[in-house]
């Protein structure tokens, strides 16, 4: 084949060629940017939930319920309704908190000692 290479068995196509010079001459810094960019493409789905606060278990468990299985391995992206806060990963956390804290409360009955 013309103009591919073969790396782990895999080929590559021959536009790569040029990019991975221009990569090779960057510096660690520029080079690390540029693979947290590519790699931030493989995630683009999220998955997002809009929820009451007061509601956390029941409306958390209704979504999870909906959402297909391949929607259960993409990011989470939670609203807590109500509040004014943005999800750069402090809601979120505060949602598994929450959510973790309620499946495991005696009131919910799915846990007994």
């Amino acid at each position: 084949m013309a103009g591919v290479a073969i790396a782990s068995g895999a080929p590559i196509a021959s536009w790569w060629f040029g990019q991975l010079e221009h990569l090779q001459s960057l510096s660690f810094s520029l080079k690390y940017a540029w693979l947290v960019t590519e790699l931030s493409g493989l995630t683009e789905k999220h998955t997002k939930m809009k929820i009451f606060r007061a509601k956390v278990f029941q409306e958390s468990i209704h979504v999870l319920m909906l959402i297909s299985p391949d929607q259960l391995c993409t990011k989470t992206k939670i609203t807590l309704l109500g509040e004014s806060a943005i999800d750069a990963g402090g809601v979120t956390r505060e949602w598994y908190t929450l959510l973790t804290t309620e499946i495991f409360s005696d009131e919910q009955g799915l846990f007994m000692v």
